[in-house]
């Protein structure tokens, strides 16, 4: 099937019409999944190009949108253009380990991070072109405002994982750390329309034109993407060839200091705006080895459980998925070992695709790291809704899928402690169904950029994204003049 003949189906599927279920090829991929237990129109394939939308408006589609784009993601960067990929690097190189851990990095490794972007004083973000830093971990961040519901800040680069502040630690005793990046469409918008300063941002939403991340409906690029990636610090050097690697400079949270180390990355969201999913498309994947889960563990070795816990002896009793008691300084226990366990299994056609997907990447290179990792969801809304002008949160969730209850979305090392379907979530009332999506509805601008004085409405909407609440104003006698991409 043409991309073109592919858009038109996606296009008549999406408005429900009973047409889409009587079109031959469907008919054809349908029966042909019946042997592999998944179900998509196009499987994913070896490929550096990333995908611009899902195939149709299904699950196992949107399953197969996601690996097709882990895959692209990971691939090799190009040296000379940051956010693409090496295109003359083979297949077999993908995923090739490293014997010092110091992988060369991947396309979404060349993305913007958000701390270069939303800087102090509103300063201009640094060029998407500029040559990627060493990776730098560290144990706390500037945090963004207050969310108005009273669930506090949300924190990228550090330790802590986002709404319930607390950490997690594996079974080498070190904490884990997140990073949050961004690619050129979305940080061309942002910087076209000076959004890195608050201030920018009130102006913005009075004058009605209002945060629409691009959706790559325009031909010239494949939409917002935001990357959230969960990093590990490596203590067993046999360990660099089950992970995504890097060297970086970490900061330890207990006294501060700096020391050169291997991370491995054991979490991923991968957050992309498309034509076809204005609310986006919310993909996960974890390493394997993270965790078991719950009523289905193994001997291991895991990551972050210990099947030979002993109550006695460890910090938490070996009560699972329990947050450190609040602390400070010298009386947090940052080398107590968390045990994790994932609390909704992966559905079936899930893993089944994860099978898939993970032989396709061992027919290429019999020893790439990323055949050891596993999507473990994708949500997406079956009701994409486009939004205009400036509103207010909360914004539709576009009736998202997979419904709450039959599958775990909650990723192991990103959403620790929000796991359950009924925990809280960040919304006054409690949302009916609490999820990533759900959560990023109440997403707003920078609570900075509303005047003193100010009294009316606050809660302008970000378009489901978070990182503009970490917005700084620019100082009033300041320059306020955009700088593009070069």
């Amino acid at each position: 099937m043409t991309r073109r003949r592919s858009a038109l189906l996606i296009g008549v599927c999406a408005l429900g019409l009973s047409a889409c279920e009587q079109t031959a090829p469907v008919k054809a991929y349908a029966q042909a999944a019946a042997s592999s237990g998944f179900n998509c129109y196009q499987n994913p394939t070896v490929s550096y190009t990333l995908p611009a939308d899902a195939q149709m408006p299904r699950q196992d589609d949107m399953n197969c949108f996601a690996w097709q784009q882990f895959i692209a993601l990971n691939w090799k960067a190009s040296s000379t253009h940051n956010g693409q990929p090496d295109t003359g690097a083979p297949a077999s190189q993908l995923g090739a380990p490293s014997a010092s851990g110091a992988s060369p990095p991947k396309v979404w490794e060349t993305y913007a991070l958000s701390s270069d972007v939303f800087r102090d004083a509103a300063a201009p973000p640094l060029p998407f072109s500029q040559a990627p830093k060493q990776r730098q971990l560290r144990a706390t961040a500037r945090q963004i405002e207050p969310l108005k519901n009273g669930i506090g800040a949300v924190e990228f680069a550090s330790i802590y994982q986002a709404f319930s502040h607390s950490w997690i630690t594996a079974q080498n005793g070190r904490p884990t750390y997140y990073e949050v990046r961004l690619n050129s469409d979305e940080y061309d918008y942002i910087v076209a329309n000076r959004l890195y300063d608050a201030r920018a941002q009130w102006q913005f939403v009075q004058n009605r034109t209002g945060i629409h991340l691009p959706d790559g409906s325009d031909g010239k690029g494949v939409g917002a993407i935001e990357i959230k990636a969960a990093w590990l610090p490596l203590t067993d050097a046999s360990l660099y060839k089950r992970f995504v690697t890097a060297q970086a400079n970490i900061v330890d949270p207990a006294t501060g200091r700096s020391t050169q180390g291997v991370v491995g990355l054991v979490g991923l969201h991968i957050i992309h705006k498309t034509r076809n999913a204005q609310q986006f498309v919310w993909a996960t994947f974890e390493q394997i080895d993270n965790a078991p889960a719950l009523g289905d563990i193994g001997a291991g070795p895991y990551t972050y459980y210990n099947p030979q816990c002993q109550p006695a002896s460890d910090r938490y009793q070996c009560n699972v998925n329990t947050k450190p008691p609040s602390c400070s300084g010298s009386a947090c226990d940052y080398a107590a070992p968390t045990q994790i366990v994932r609390q909704q299994p992966l559905l079936p056609n899930t893993g089944a695709l994860n099978h898939y997907a993970q032989s396709l990447i061992r027919s290429s290179n019999a020893d790439s790291v990323l055949q050891y990792y596993q999507l473990v969801s994708v949500m997406w809304p079956s009701s994409s809704t486009t939004i205009g002008g400036a509103p207010l949160t909360p914004l539709t969730g576009g009736n998202p899928q997979p419904p709450t209850g039959t599958g775990g979305l909650a990723n192991t090392t990103l959403e620790t402690y929000f796991q359950d379907t009924q925990s809280y979530s960040p919304n006054n009332p409690p949302l009916s169904q609490p999820s990533c999506l759900a959560c990023h509805t109440v997403a707003t601008i920078s609570s900075q950029a509303v005047p003193a004085g100010w009294t009316g409405k606050t809660n302008y909407a970000s378009d489901y994204s978070f990182l503009f609440g970490s917005a700084k104003p620019s100082p009033a006698t300041a320059s306020n003049a955009p700088r593009s991409q070069p």
